[in-house]
């Protein structure tokens, strides 16, 4: 399981780099100074910066909490940047938006339900394998 979760990892960071500078430049765009440094985008980030290393499994649940949070934070922007007739910036919260509901690793994440089998406790059934999710399943639209 290392080896997935590794590489799923490695693509949401490698993703996650590329759409800062994506942002850093529309904020550049629209006159404002965009944050130099990661510090300063954790600074005016709503994702709290993860200090500890998790278990794999609730490092998934995070990932997946965090997908959602990009997506509501985006659903509310949206409003703002179109009343401005502001498309450029629709069209990034838009990509943003469609990143965030895609499935990490292409349905390589997994469930925040633990899997049951008959007649095992709930303790016993938590220990099991994570079942795949479709991120967007999990989202309130």
């Amino acid at each position: 399981m290392f080896q997935t979760l590794h590489t799923m990892f490695m693509t949401q960071y490698t993703e996650l780099g590329l759409a800062v500078d994506d942002i850093a430049e529309r904020i550049r765009t629209l006159g404002h100074p965009a944050p130099g440094s990661y510090a300063a985008f954790a600074r005016l980030s709503s994702i709290a910066e993860e200090d500890a290393v998790p278990p794999s499994r609730e490092m998934i649940i995070n990932l997946v909490k965090r997908h959602e949070t990009v997506t509501r934070t985006a659903r509310g922007i949206f409003p703002i940047a179109k009343a401005a007739s502001d498309e450029p910036t629709c069209d990034l919260l838009t990509q943003r938006m469609q990143v965030s509901e895609r499935p990490p690793g292409c349905c390589a994440a997994f469930s925040t339900r633990p899997r049951r089998q008959a007649g095992r406790s709930p303790s016993a059934s938590a220990q099991r394998p994570l079942e795949p999710l479709c991120v967007s399943s999990k989202l309130s639209r």
